[in-house]
């Protein structure tokens, strides 16, 4: 089994922007290693003690919140449930059409 590669390159330049109230948009082409990028991203951050959720849209087991009003509900529920800082990585599927509206939870 071959080891994961850390991206220090890509990281250092995503770094600056962990602390910031902005939404990070990571794009690239098919198999461009994005989902490795956030999961060492994660790692990271974990390490921070932050909570992190992590959703990637092409698993089966989050097929259910493909609904937005679902994956609403389910984002609402981990942040009440945080007393610290939490990130929320949200992983774009393939089935998904341009223009699809997913809706931000309110407080």
């Amino acid at each position: 089994m071959v080891g994961v590669i850390i991206r220090e390159r890509y990281l250092a330049r995503i770094r600056p922007f962990y602390n910031k109230d902005l939404i990070k948009a990571i794009t690239g082409f098919r198999r461009s290693v994005k989902s490795v990028l956030l999961q060492q991203i994660r790692g990271e951050l974990a390490q921070d003690a932050a909570r992190v959720l992590m959703i990637n849209f092409e698993s089966h087991l989050h097929a259910d919140l493909l609904d937005h009003k679902r994956l609403d509900a389910h984002v609402a529920r981990f942040a009440q449930g945080n007393r610290g800082s939490s990130v929320s990585f949200l992983m774009k599927s393939s089935m998904w059409k341009v223009g699809r509206r997913v809706s931000t939870p309110t407080g």
